[in-house]
């Protein structure tokens, strides 16, 4: 007897983007030494030079919006480039980068 089945299915392992901002929240007591280290990346960066960042599986920004912030404070020059496949973390990035501005 033939099956009727798909080769693979895509499943979104979490469907409510706010949910997921809280349970991928990166802990306080890392929070500071990530931060450290941003600092110290940009430190280095050309001032005279735009950058591109390209994030494959962007979500909800939870790394990006804060690393822009960074890369604004620090007078980078920068462009952006988020991928997802989760239009629910998309529009929550939409709503997240309209609030900051």
């Amino acid at each position: 007897m033939k099956q009727n089945r798909k080769p693979f299915t895509l499943i979104s392992h979490i469907d409510n983007p706010e949910l997921y901002e809280k349970l991928i929240k990166i802990p306080d007591k890392y929070e500071k030494e990530i931060c450290n280290f941003l600092k110290c990346q940009i430190e280095k960066l050309d001032r005279k030079k735009t950058f591109l960042i390209l994030s494959i599986g962007v979500g909800n920004g939870r790394i990006e919006v804060p690393l822009s912030k960074k890369l604004i404070e620090n007078g980078i020059n920068f462009k952006v480039v988020g991928v997802d496949i989760n239009e629910k973390q998309l529009n929550l990035l939409q709503k997240k980068i309209k609030k900051k501005q």
